[in-house]
């Protein structure tokens, strides 16, 4: 028995350093709800100096012209548009890539060009329809496409559900980034991530914030603004296992809800025990696109189209694959991916999503990014989420929220 304990303890520290745990560390900028950028009317793009950048949404995509103030205010982004953005930025005169060289128009009299300010985008018309239901994916993005995602980038606002988990005390001399993991919005004022992300924030709450609506974490000048809130509490999984991550799973409560907009919205959940065998999942983040230590993190939100990969044969290939023989998969663990396709180390507490069998223009999120065998060498970690669906309920109504924002 002493020797069988001896075995047990060392064989799972060697599948701690072995399937490492994949902790987001993007780097973002702070930003507030109400942002107040000025037009950038400064930058002249062209020649006679008759064009300048603006952002894209400021720029009619027919006639190249700068909207005017009162044709601006009426602009629809809820409407298809014709907007692309090219995210190598080729043929594009101005240094960023959401902003276009745009002809200022001779204008009628007491007419002004149209200002970039919060007023417009916090009263902008929304699709109200679509964000009273879960698991809506933009796969065209809103307002505009990218062309160019050779790197596999999600489009703006796809995955309205996708969070960055930050740190509050960033401090770029000592860290090697702001953020800590990705997450989940289930409900308005709570998040789904993994355990692991959060355990050692239990008791410093005020260290860590939550960011929604983020795309690309190196710019402010996507048409819908950020939003961030602070945490009033967490709780993980009562039965949670850091040797064997074992229901690797935590809720993050807000101290105030998101406001709903466009690029903001609730992710589904699967009913207890409901099995996912999809070939078309996706997951994602802001993390490695290597292994190697040199690799850089993603700015833009990254995705990769996974399948569900059986129990049983994701045992057998990460027995293959450093876990030696004996190693026995958890039942509360999914497998998903395949040798050259896998989440990588930043994607840490991320959704995996697949369609739902009952409506398959609606997501449902089926697992929670935990680990893996470097990266892309064996299907990934995942938590089961519709195994802990029960446990999920008990803790939103323990806490006095409902389950409406994940179940419809």
């Amino acid at each position: 028995m002493y020797l069988s304990n001896m075995f047990s303890q060392f064989f799972y520290v060697i599948l701690f350093f072995v399937v490492f745990l994949r902790t987001t560390t993007i780097t973002a900028s702070p930003v507030s709800d109400e942002s107040e950028d000025s037009l950038k009317t400064s930058l002249f793009c062209d020649e006679n100096e008759k064009k300048v950048c603006v952002p894209y949404y400021m720029c009619n995509p027919t006639s190249n012209t700068i909207i005017p103030s009162s044709a601006y205010y009426n602009y629809d982004m809820a409407e298809p548009v014709n907007h692309f953005i090219n995210l190598k930025n080729e043929g594009n005169k101005c240094p960023n890539i959401l902003d276009k060289c745009c002809k200022q128009e001779e204008l009628p009299p007491n007419t002004e060009a149209a200002p970039i300010s919060s007023t417009f985008l916090n009263s902008h018309k929304v699709n109200s329809s679509q964000l009273s239901y879960c698991g809506i994916r933009n796969p065209h993005g809103l307002g505009f496409t990218i062309t160019g995602d050779d790197g596999g980038e999600a489009q703006y606002g796809e995955f309205p559900w996708v969070l960055a988990i930050l740190k509050t005390d960033y401090n770029p001399a000592v860290d090697e980034s702001s953020s800590i993991c990705g997450g989940s919005l289930i409900s308005p004022q709570v998040v789904l991530t993994a355990a692991h992300c959060v355990e050692n924030y239990l008791g410093k709450l005020d260290k860590i914030k939550v960011r929604a609506g983020e795309w690309d974490t190196s710019t402010d000048a996507e048409l819908y603004p950020k939003q961030e809130r602070g945490v009033s509490k967490i709780i993980t999984h009562i039965n949670y296992n850091t040797d064997t991550l074992e229901n690797d799973l935590a809720l993050i409560f807000l101290d105030k809800p998101y406001t709903r907009a466009a690029n903001v919205g609730t992710i589904c959940l699967p009913l207890y025990k409901q099995v996912a065998n999809s070939m078309n999942c996706f997951t994602g983040g802001w993390g490695k696109t290597d292994f190697d230590n040199n690799a850089s993190y993603a700015n833009i939100l990254k995705k990769i189209e996974l399948p569900i990969v059986p129990h049983d044969v994701c045992q057998a290939v990460l027995r293959k694959n450093g876990l030696g023989p004996n190693y026995i998969l958890p039942d509360t663990l999914i497998c998903a991916g395949e040798y050259g396709k896998d989440a990588c180390k930043g994607d840490g507490g991320s959704p995996l999503i697949c369609p739902d069998p009952n409506n398959p223009k609606r997501y449902v999120q089926v697992g929670i990014v935990v680990g893996g065998i470097e990266c892309f060498k064996a299907p990934g970690l995942y938590a089961d989420v519709a195994g802990a669906r029960h446990w999920i309920d008990a803790i939103m109504a323990q806490e006095g929220y409902n389950t409406i924002p994940y179940s419809k």
